[in-house]
Parts: structure tokens; sequence; C-alpha cells
């Protein structure tokens, strides 16, 4: 790069080399509270972990979610920092300075960004950096969406989950839970866009309890999320496998789930974006939900940084689990759906209970029955799907016939799907040797008080039940004896 190029790209700094992390931090830590440091020693931590090789740091950097933070606090304190802000952007590949004029070639070693605010104290602003190449074996990172970046007049990409720092002198974890919920669903289902004000706006409009510092209420965060055009839904600790199983099933439907926790005296938020997987060596009792392969739920906390891990069952190493500290389970639900996964559950129980009684109403029941070993080792995974999404990525071991009646029926615009499996087959080393043997498929917008009136579709095993609900006499009933087992249903890219 000559002297001239060089001078046109003065306000980027590069950090490369098996050494970039040690420099980069030389470089920040002398200007950073080292008591609020924590999230961004994570987020160098995580990249480093993904092979990161590059950092460029882009000073004079404005950032929306930072600048409203300025405008509605920092500009009024007496020893105001600066309204710029600097992005720091993660590369696998490694890059010297004449790599800057074009970037074209370096796309797909974008590993993200993580906004540094001008500030002292808590500067890891908006983060968008990948979790890696996930393991189809180990763990799922499903609350992701693609956040871009554009650096020297390349666009670049990266598919994560949004994180924030919350800055305690504007706001509370709660917010910045709030925040990256919110900007998840934003970005991945087209909500409204959410600055930090705004959210405490909507939280305290019309509510208001002590100062935003000291933490948000029930009815605050309640107030946030319908004001940013949820159907808000909220669950206070039951069991703790049935807490885990409500919220394994809205992150498996990539939805993610905002957690209230009671740490000591203290309150505390994060958000669900995604969990491992661990083959267990016995089979677990029949009608169980795959939550009992997984012992952690992967969460954004403010406090710790992206991707951190919350164990459901024992305690990690800072003595957190959703057994011990779970208070409440807040869920950002999409308006138009009015079955929620518990009632999912219910029904789901309730049809595999009746399901013989439905194949009788039809001529050929004593051949098409289902036997008990079929009904009893059953184990579900449910989740929620547009309906759309669904149709287009029906796996392609699927008989052909029940893909085009899947293809060929009218949905609403949600649907629940509840995955039918054996432990048997979930107990698979591989990922690709786990089965399924069916699905039902259920009406997001049904009467949930209604059980059998719910589920627009059964397959399981060749046989395929279907339920018009605008018709008088509304089942259907196909069979196909070319259905085999085949790959789960595809999860949410």
């Amino acid at each position: 790069m000559s002297d001239e190029l060089e001078a046109l790209y003065d306000n980027l700094d590069i950090f490369s080399g098996r050494r970039w992390r040690q420099n980069l931090l030389a470089d920040i830590m002398p200007f950073t509270e080292p008591a609020t440091a924590r999230p961004l020693l994570s987020v160098l931590r995580e990249a480093q972990r993904q092979g990161c090789q590059t950092v460029v740091r882009e000073r004079d950097y404005v950032d929306a979610d930072y600048l409203d933070e300025f405008q509605h606090h920092y500009c009024v304190a007496f020893g105001n920092p600066e309204a710029k802000c600097e992005r720091l952007h993660f590369f696998r590949a490694r890059l010297g300075r004449a790599d800057l004029l074009d970037l074209t070639a370096h796309t797909d070693s974008y590993l993200g960004y993580s906004v540094l605010r001008p500030t002292r104290s808590f500067r890891t602003g908006r983060t968008a950096i990948s979790p890696g190449r996930q393991h189809p074996d180990k763990g799922y990172v499903l609350c992701r969406s693609e956040f871009h970046a554009n650096l020297s007049g390349t666009t670049l990409t990266v598919r994560a989950a949004p994180f924030m720092q919350a800055d305690s002198n504007v706001g509370v974890c709660a917010q910045a839970s709030l925040w990256s919920a919110a900007r998840y669903m934003h970005q991945e289902h087209g909500f409204p866009l959410f600055v930090p004000s705004r959210i405490t706006e909507a939280a305290t409009r019309a509510v208001t309890i002590g100062q935003v510092r000291e933490g948000l209420a029930d009815l605050q965060v309640l107030a946030a999320l319908r004001e940013m055009g949820f159907s808000p839904q909220k669950f206070t600790h039951y069991s703790t496998e049935t807490t885990a199983r409500i919220i394994y099933g809205y992150v498996e439907s990539a939805i993610p789930v905002i957690l209230g926790l009671k740490i000591g005296n203290e309150g505390h938020a994060v958000v669900v974006v995604g969990h491992d997987f661990h083959v267990r060596k016995t089979p677990r009792k029949a009608w169980d939900s795959n939550i009992h392969w997984i012992d952690n739920f992967i969460v954004s906390d403010h406090a710790s940084g992206p991707y951190d891990t919350l164990p459901i069952r024992r305690h990690d190493r800072h003595g957190i689990s959703i057994a011990k500290n779970v208070t409440r389970v807040y869920i950002p639900h999409p308006p138009e759906v009015t079955v929620r996964l518990d009632d999912v559950t219910r029904h789901v129980q309730t049809i595999m209970t009746r399901l013989n009684q439905i194949i009788a109403l039809f001529p050929e029941a004593d051949a098409l029955a289902f036997t008990q070993d079929e009904l009893e080792s059953a184990v579900f995974r449910t989740y929620l799907r547009r309906s759309n999404e669904f149709k287009t990525t029906l796996p392609a071991g699927m008989s052909d016939f029940f893909k085009h009646v899947y293809k060929s029926m009218r949905m609403p615009k949600y649907i629940w799907v509840t995955e039918i499996s054996t432990a048997a087959y979930i107990n698979q080393p591989r990922s690709s040797d786990r089965k399924a043997v069916g699905e039902i498929v259920i009406d997001s917008t049904a009467d949930w008080h209604w059980r059998l009136g719910s589920f627009l579709a059964i397959h399981l095993n060749g046989r395929m039940i279907l339920r018009d609900p605008q018709r008088r006499l509304p089942w259907r009933l196909y069979v196909d004896p070319a259905d085999m087992p085949y790959g789960h249903l595809v999860r949410m890219p």
C-alpha cells in the first residue's frame, strides 16, 4: 500500500498474527475499568477460539445504540465522553494494510464485530460475533440472524446472536436482555427496531417502580415486550424439568427466552439462545421431551459475555443453575400465536392417548391400528415454525407422497410441530443416524381448550391423518407403505 493510500485509511488499525489479542488488550485495557471488562475479554476469547488471526479496529465509528445512550445520559454528564465509538472487526485470515483496499477476498473469513463505547466502564456495546461452526453432536445456537457491517466499502456478513453489555449508568441487565431479544427478533422476524432508550420508555411508561438502575419489575418487562409488538408470555418457576422443557421448546422455535434469576439477594437477567446435546446411554421413559438429552442452555449474559452456559440441573462454577436460580421465564411470543407451548404439550399427550380411537373411525381400522410400542416409545421435540418454512424444509427422507400432502395443505402463518422419535434413534452417536418416525402439526390459532380439535395433521409410521377445520366431517386418512424413518425435520438456520 502506498503512503498516499495508507493515509486514506488513517482511522483503521490492524492487530494481526499470533499475539493479536495481547497487543490489542495492551492498547485497550489502560482505558478500561477492569471490574467491568469481563464481557470484552469474553468476546476476544470467543474470536480467538474461532481461529481469529486479525482484528481491524475502526476508530471514529458512529453507533446508533451508543449515540442513543449518549443523547439520553452522557451528553449532560459533567465529564462526558465522546459521542463516537470504536468497532472491532474479527477475521480468520491474516490481513495486512494492503488488504484494506479490497476485502472482498476475505468475506468468508469474517467472524463478526464488537463496538467499544468511549466510556471507562461497560465498554462492550453492540456485538455480533459468530458462535463458530456448530457441531451437530454437541450444541446449537439457534437464535442467530444475519448482521452486516461495512468496512472499506465492503459489506461483511455474520450469523450471530446479538449481544450488548448493560451500561448501569443508563440501564440494567433486564434492559440489555430485552435489547438482545428485540434486536434478534427485528433482524430475523421483522419486528420493530428498538434502541435502549425506547426500551426504557416502553418499560416505564405505565409502571414506574424506583430508579431504572435498580432493575425492572415483572410488569415493566411485560410492558416493554408488548410495546415491541409481541404477545408476551410469562411463566413462573415450575419444576426444573417443566421449566427446562418450556425454555427448550421456544429456543428450538428460534425464539430467544429471557430468564429472570435470583442470585443471592440480587436479580439478574439473561437471554437463552441455544443449547448443548449429549447422547445418553440409557433410554428415558415414554413421552419424554428431548430436554433429557440436554445439560446446558447457551445464554447471552451481559455480565459475562455472549455464548455462556447455564446448567439445567447441576450448578456451574458460579453455583448457578435453572433448578436453583430461575424465577421467571419471559417469551416474546408472536401475536398471531394463541396456542402456547404448554397447551401443545397437553394436546399432544391427549392425541397420542386417543390415536387408535381416531383410527377406529376409518374402515381400515384393524389393519392400521398403532401398537402399544409405537405409542409408548415416542419421544417429542416441539417447536413453532412458519408454515411456509415448514413446507420448504421437509426432510429428504420423508415419503414423497406425504411431502406433497403437506405442501398442498392450507395452514396458518405459524404452526406448532411436535416431532416424534424414539430414545433408540436419539441415542445414536452421530446426528446423521438420528431419525424421526413422524410428527404432529398443531394449528397455532386453534381453540386451546379443545385438545382433539387443534391438530392439522398426525403422521406416524406410514399413516397420516388430516383434520380440515373448515369441513363438518373433517378427518381424512392417507397410507404410504413406503414411508420409513427419516432425518429430523430441518432446524431453523
